[in-house]
């Protein structure tokens, strides 16, 4: 009677689920820089979140194929995540972080089923649910500390980002001595650009949640799309929102390296 999976056939399927995960997440980041440049045009009444770049998948004449890829995608990296944390041998900080990331990705393709069956109209988004979610905390004893340390969290995890994208230690996951000299010198700079723009994002976040609790208004939390509104509207919003695109969409790109390269077990 077999033990159980051979190591090899274990190392191909998370390999399987890891590119489509991966791949997916490349998408969504790539479209979601198309959608931080149409609102940088003038058309500011886009949500600049996920929700906002699956909704423009949706408009597209085979958006529901995509739609669906995509989904399937999602659930892909929700269960690489979940088998890393059950089956890569790492300690519990490391194997709760695979969990809660596997678990934001099943969020991910909940809404992602929404669009597809016209349940979603789009509405809110990130922002609807930061402001509620700041509102409840704030109702019970000690809220406005739950909030504020809840923002300053994102600021932490904004700063950790950057100095991921800055110090490149991200090339640790990758196969780099299977790419070709120019691939090693040049692919990396996505991940490094990408990290330092979702840890800005990040962080701008973190601070108008502080914002919020500090001055005890839950309207003043947002989530990716107010964050990115909120510099969409400064005199050199323009500029600084096609910046951030930008980054965003190099995270894009650098997803498709990692999909690539990526050691997907145990890493």
């Amino acid at each position: 009677m077999s033990a159980g999976p051979d190591r090899p056939d274990v190392e191909a399927s998370a390999g399987a689920l890891g590119m489509a995960g991966l791949t997916a997440r490349g998408i969504v980041y790539c479209l979601l820089a198309v959608v931080a440049v149409q609102v940088a045009a003038g058309g500011h009444d886009q949500s600049l979140d996920r929700q906002g770049a699956l909704h423009l998948v949706a408009r597209q004449r085979v958006g529901s194929i995509l739609l669906v890829a995509l989904a399937l995608g999602f659930v892909a990296y929700a269960l690489w995540r979940f088998g890393e944390a059950a089956l890569g041998g790492h300690e519990w900080p490391k194997r709760l972080l695979h969990i809660a990331r596997g678990l934001l990705y099943c969020a991910f393709t909940y809404t992602t089923v929404r669009v597809l069956v016209g349940s979603d109209s789009g509405g809110g988004g990130s922002d609807r649910q930061a402001k509620t979610w700041s509102a409840r905390a704030m109702e019970h004893t000690g809220g406005r500390w739950t909030v504020g340390l809840a923002g300053a969290v994102c600021v932490a995890g904004g700063i950790v980002l950057c100095w991921r994208g800055a110090t490149r230690k991200f090339e640790k996951k990758l196969r780099t001595h299977e790419m070709r000299p120019w691939q090693r010198r040049w692919l990396p700079l996505l991940g490094t650009v990408g990290h330092a723009s979702r840890g800005v994002v990040l962080g701008l976040i973190g601070a108008f949640v502080i914002r919020a609790a500090v001055r005890f208004k839950p309207s003043d939390a947002v989530g990716v799309d107010g964050a990115l509104h909120q510099v969409a509207v400064r005199p050199y919003g323009t500029a600084a929102l096609v910046v951030v695109a930008l980054g965003l969409g190099c995270y894009g790109l650098y997803s498709f390296v990692e999909a690539r390269w990526r050691d997907v077990v145990g890493r």
